[in-house]
């Protein structure tokens, strides 16, 4: 039973950090692109964050 748990915990502290990632990534872009032109910077137009990875994908909105 204890290596379910620590497996549990392992996990979940995987997604905690993934969330830290996104959580940074998020704001990083939304900085840039509330500083940057439309004509610099077309692709954060849509105003998304596209994310993929094994897990999944996922599309941030990067409006406030």
């Amino acid at each position: 039973m204890d290596m379910v748990q620590a497996e549990v915990d392992r996990h979940d502290q995987m997604i905690l950090q993934l969330e830290k990632q996104l959580y940074d990534a998020h704001h990083m872009l939304k900085s840039l692109n509330d500083h940057a032109s439309p004509q610099s910077f077309g692709f954060f137009s849509w105003r998304f964050l596209f994310l993929v990875d094994k897990a999944g994908a996922w599309a941030l909105p990067l409006s406030g």
